[in-house]
């Protein structure tokens, strides 16, 4: 997330913000810890927090593989939403997991919808 927060500052009007790893296929691929092949680590909650803490940004979700992409824009380089909220929002999401949605994995992917990198593409 100080990763989001950090580019949207230096972005400008029509400037895209582009998330890997928010798609996880598996539960074992969002451990903290890196493993082997294909792993998103916690970066989904990332995305999580962003859906939930700032409707005015404009998410386009690919199914590209491994691990999904996120478009993001309609940036605002001077919201401090995330920033001003960054400590709570992290104690939060820290001990997230998939299985805390209703259907697991499942519940997680009907918070957003799924698109086609060609679908993602051709909007931008």
């Amino acid at each position: 997330m100080r990763d989001f927060v950090n580019a949207e500052r230096l972005m400008s009007p029509g400037g895209v913000i582009a998330l890997h790893d928010c798609c996880p296929s598996t539960v074992e691929m969002t451990v903290r810890d890196q493993i082997d092949g294909a792993w998103t680590g916690d970066v989904w909650k990332t995305f999580l927090i962003l859906m939930r803490n700032r409707p005015d940004l404009t998410f386009d979700v690919a199914s590209a593989a491994p691990t999904g992409l996120v478009v993001i824009r309609g940036l605002d380089p001077d919201s401090t939403v995330l920033s001003e909220r960054y400590d709570p929002l992290v104690e939060e999401y820290r001990d997230m997991a998939l299985a805390d949605f209703e259907g697991g994995i499942e519940g997680y992917f009907r918070e957003f919808d799924l698109r086609t990198p060609e679908e993602v593409v051709a909007k931008l």
